[in-house]
């Protein structure tokens, strides 16, 4: 098949159609899942799955990966301490992290995640387990809701509760609540529904198989991060050499000046010779600001775009790198043989 022939997506679930939630001590489906479903919008299919019961709204629901070390990682939130947490059912002590010798709460606040789509969270495989408030209280039967409790540990799992008003009435249908869940069933069942019709009407073909490419004016490869990281951005610079095929490369360490690298010809002369050319890659801003970066320009050898047109490579400290082709301005589009070469 060719790079423009671009095939006609079958089917908007994958891998997500076997998505699962460990709880209540077992293996649950809660409806379809789709990859661009907020994880606010997973939380309400679980309440829907749930008939409302007030134990199971949004706001009383933990979910998180559960780890191969038994630890947690939450979904919704991130501590800026770590990204994982302990079982919350095994360890119900106050952590550290959150609040002082003296029991006072430091001053520290989650990145909140719960806007963010399913395929940036987490894996369709992912083992995704489901704990409600009224288990952490549960677990606590018997004590009284202290500062040092509610803000060490039933906060380190639920940042948005604040009084131990809320952890006792977790249980309880409130007319907010269920105000709450009236709105959020037709909303979910609306949605879910015009995605039923779109998920149709593709597992049936009705727009065809596929598309054929004319223009385009963009294109873009992505390398994810290796499990190991470069010790230095900089070492890997100087380990490279330019060339006829790289004949321009520039590091951007995180302060001082970039340190430019260009191929010679046998007599010592820059192998780019269009002075126009090589300003234009010297003029050329790095992706990201305070931050190591390699940046090369790589030319694209084709009779369908200008002298001096290349590929942008830019590699990062995480050693992730990507590879881009951009036409030269606004409202301007390359024909479907530039991807063709490419």
């Amino acid at each position: 098949m060719s790079v423009t022939d671009i095939p006609m997506q079958r089917d908007l679930q994958g891998p997500w159609a076997n998505f699962r939630i460990v709880m209540d001590g077992a293996t649950q489906s809660i409806g379809a899942v789709y990859p661009f479903m907020t994880l606010l919008d997973v939380k309400r299919l679980l309440w829907i799955h749930k008939d409302g019961d007030p134990r199971w709204c949004p706001e009383h629901v933990f979910l998180y990966e559960r780890m191969e070390d038994g630890s947690c990682r939450s979904l919704e939130f991130r501590w800026p301490f770590s990204a994982f947490l302990p079982d919350p059912l095994l360890v119900k002590s106050p952590s550290p992290d959150l609040i002082d010798d003296t029991g006072n709460r430091r001053p520290v606040t989650p990145k909140m995640l719960g806007t963010m789509i399913m395929e940036d969270l987490v894996r369709p495989t992912s083992v995704i387990e489901a704990i409600t408030l009224s288990e952490l209280n549960n677990g606590t039967e018997g004590e009284d809701i202290t500062a040092p409790l509610l803000y060490g540990y039933i906060q380190l799992y639920f940042p948005a509760i604040t009084e131990p008003k809320q952890v006792r009435e977790s249980t309880i249908q409130t007319t907010f609540l269920r105000d709450a869940y009236a709105t959020a069933l037709p909303y979910m069942l609306d949605r879910t529904g015009r995605i039923d019709v779109v998920e149709a009407a593709l597992k049936k073909g009705v727009a065809g198989t596929g598309v054929k490419m004319q223009t385009m004016v963009k294109l873009r490869w992505t390398i994810p991060e290796p499990a190991e990281p470069p010790v230095s951005l900089e070492k890997i610079f100087y380990s490279l050499t330019a060339s006829e095929t790289i004949p321009f490369m520039r590091f951007f360490p995180v302060s001082g000046p970039p340190i430019l690298k260009v191929a010679l010809t046998d007599d010592g002369r820059p192998l780019i010779e269009d002075k126009k050319i090589f300003l234009q890659y010297l003029s050329q801003a790095p992706p990201v600001l305070k931050k190591a970066v390699i940046m090369a320009r790589i030319p694209i050898y084709s009779e369908h775009v200008k002298p001096g047109t290349a590929f942008i490579f830019n590699m990062f400290d995480t050693g992730a790198a990507d590879i881009t082709l951009d036409v030269p301005q606004r409202g301007v589009t390359y024909t479907a043989a530039v991807a063709a070469d490419a």
